[in-house]
């Protein structure tokens, strides 16, 4: 439940994958389609949370961003059974190929109402002082603060599970545990 407080870009339910592990799929199947499709067209059929993993990748967007998005139930409800995501580097409009992904259309296909129209998004970049801002907005996983993992114990579950992977040298607060 703690880690559900932090968002839902990173809480995983019961048995289940957070939305930043099936990033994490999505990113490994882009490399590989960019490496092995180059030029062609691709088409994925996937599930809803998949489709929402590839937007997240695709449009770049935020995790704030994300966070507001599924708060808002219009959009969280704007991906549907059987509903199509089309991205494209070409413009609609003018034919113009841009060197990335600008465009994207939705189509419902049982249902009309539901489907957009091509739609320019805007691939976000973002400096250093960009990136260290946003970091500082998200609550952390893991406190600085190795004394903070031991009094959040009882909280978290075992302190030296979360410690084996940590490249920190022993001190000797760390080091009786």
């Amino acid at each position: 439940l703690r880690r559900q407080e932090l968002g839902r870009l990173f809480w995983t339910p019961p048995a289940g994958e957070s939305m930043a592990n099936v990033c994490m799929r999505v990113d490994k199947m882009l490399g590989s389609w960019n490496r092995e499709c180059a030029n062609k067209k691709v088409l994925a059929v996937c599930h809803g949370e998949v489709i929402w993993a590839f937007r997240i990748r695709l449009e770049r967007i935020k995790q704030q961003d994300y966070e507001e998005m599924m708060l808002n139930d219009q959009v969280r409800a704007s991906i549907r059974n059987c509903q199509i995501l089309h991205y494209t580097r070409v413009n609609p409009h003018t034919g113009e190929e841009a060197p990335t992904f600008e465009w994207r259309r939705s189509l419902c296909p049982y249902d009309h109402t539901f489907s957009e129209p091509w739609t320019r998004f805007e691939r976000r970049t973002y400096s250093s002082s960009d990136l260290m801002s946003a970091a500082r907005r998200v609550n952390r996983l893991i406190p600085d603060d190795v004394e903070q993992l031991v009094q959040d114990e009882s909280d978290i579950g075992d302190a030296d599970s979360l410690l084996v992977g940590s490249n920190r040298a022993p001190t000797a607060s760390t080091a009786s545990l």
